[in-house]
C-alpha cells in the first residue's frame, strides 16, 4: 500500500463491497442459518459436491446432515462412533461420505439411509485428505 492515498483504498473497497452485495445469489431463507442439534462443538464442516448437503462433525460424536436450501433441515444423523468426529468428507458424488474420529476409527456412511458401511480400525491419523 505504499504510495496510495488511504481514502482512495478504502472507497475502491467499498464500493467492491457494494458490487458483491448485489450479486450475491443464494437459496436461503437467510444470510446468516443457525444450525441446531449437536450436543457439543462443531469440529468439520463440509458440502457435498452437488452442494445440496451440509455435513458437521461433533464432539457429541455425531454426523448431521442438513439439506442445503431455504430452511437447511437436518434430516439424518449418523450414529456409531466412540469418541469425537474430527473430520467429515463427500465422495465423488453426494450419496456417501466418510467421517474420522477420535477414536481411531473411520466411517463410510450412506447419506440416505446412514447406514454405516464400511468401519476402518487403528488409524493415527484423524484427518480425511480428499483430491477433489
Amino acid at each position: 500500500m505504499t504510495g496510495m492515498n488511504t481514502s482512495t483504498t478504502l472507497a475502491n473497497f467499498e464500493e467492491q463491497q457494494e458490487d458483491n452485495e448485489a450479486i450475491r445469489t443464494s437459496s436461503l431463507s437467510s444470510s446468516t442459518m443457525h444450525l441446531t442439534g449437536h450436543k457439543g462443538s462443531v469440529y468439520s464442516l463440509s458440502f457435498s459436491p452437488d452442494g445440496s448437503i451440509l455435513a458437521s462433525g461433533s464432539f457429541d460424536m455425531t454426523c448431521l446432515l442438513w439439506s442445503y436450501g431455504s430452511n437447511c433441515e437436518n434430516f439424518n444423523a449418523l450414529v456409531g462412533h466412540k469418541n469425537a468426529i474430527l473430520d467429515v468428507k463427500f465422495g465423488g458424488d453426494s450419496d456417501f461420505c466418510a467421517t474420522a474420529s477420535a477414536d481411531h476409527t473411520l466411517g463410510y456412511w450412506d447419506v440416505c439411509t446412514g447406514e454405516r458401511i464400511k468401519k476402518l480400525m487403528g488409524h493415527e491419523i484423524m484427518c480425511i485428505f480428499s483430491s477433489a
